[in-house]
């Protein structure tokens, strides 16, 4: 079951925050504090562009490397979400392995942020290149943010 933010008009961040923090049941931190931004912290996430592992697809994901402050850079990605007109479309809270799905959508389709329990970010774009390239377009010229190559062997 999904948090619907169908009825908002704007990507409310501070509602997602809320929603985030009621699932999980975190009452040491303040609500708007979880995924706030703190410009004092600097961390450049790593990241890296590729195929999803589901080889009948043609689906991308994006997959952070070595991050510190996982809350930090949900906090960037919803403010870069909301710079590229993305629209909030729910929250999934899969408790059997304590992961959260943050949805967004725009006309092409819909991006997923997943975060773990383990802190392992990944941001998936299902039958939706088109908007995970603009977004790692976006990324690329940030200080923010500096993608890596690793190389697969099959």
């Amino acid at each position: 079951m999904g948090f619907n933010f169908k009825a908002v008009a704007k990507f409310d961040i501070d509602r997602i925050i809320n929603r985030l923090m009621y699932k999980l049941k975190n009452r040491k931190t303040k609500l708007p504090d979880l995924f706030k931004v703190d410009e004092n912290y600097q961390e450049i996430f790593q990241y890296d562009y590729l195929r999803t592992f589901d080889n009948s697809s043609h689906d991308h994901m994006i997959r952070f490397h070595f991050v510190k402050n996982a809350n930090q850079l949900i906090g960037k990605l919803l403010i870069l979400f909301k710079n590229l007109g993305l629209k909030a479309d729910g929250i999934d809270d899969i408790w059997m392995n304590d992961e959260i799905w943050i949805k967004s959508k725009s006309h092409n389709g819909q991006v997923i942020i997943t975060k773990d329990i383990y802190d392992f970010v990944f941001m998936l774009g299902p039958n939706n290149k088109f908007d995970l390239d603009k977004i790692e377009e976006t990324m690329s010229h940030s200080i923010d943010f500096k993608r890596i190559i690793i190389n697969e062997t099959k």
